[in-house]
């Protein structure tokens, strides 16, 4: 008995812990996807976001998106690394890490918010969120 019960507990350790954002690759994908904005390479979007925000938002429409940010704010000059937050969102049952980055733009500076979940081994962006720094 007591044999099955450390096995539960290793199995559900380790379910747990495979459920968790990497960090690294984490951070290794917002910035690829911020180089592509600054090269305005949009053909490999989707591959940086978790298939359900695929599904809620086109290729086109994220293509959209950020065409009209590089018209309205200018190109992207440079980005920076602020800060990780790793939460785990109880309603969910989902371990999630939130990336912030200053990115200046030519004519304004920006705060982008990535949240990251592991999606199938992989980390993804399921959201984003992009204002104006103050």
């Amino acid at each position: 008995m007591k044999l099955y019960i450390l096995l539960f507990s290793f199995l559900l350790l380790f379910s747990s812990c495979a459920l968790k954002v990497n960090e690294t690759e984490a951070r290794s994908v917002a910035e690829s996807l911020l180089t592509d904005m600054k090269n305005e390479n949009y053909s490999g979007l989707d591959k940086y976001f978790t298939d359900l925000s695929n599904v809620g938002l086109s290729h086109e429409k994220k293509e959209e998106v950020y065409r009209r940010l590089k018209d309205t704010a200018g190109p992207i000059k440079s980005f920076e690394f602020l800060e990780a937050k790793e939460e785990y969102d109880s309603q969910q049952h989902l371990n999630q890490l939130t990336l912030k980055y200053k990115v200046v733009f030519e004519k304004i500076t920006m705060l982008q918010t990535f949240l990251f979940i592991n999606d199938e081994g992989d980390s993804r962006i399921i959201f984003q969120n992009i204002e104006n720094l103050k």
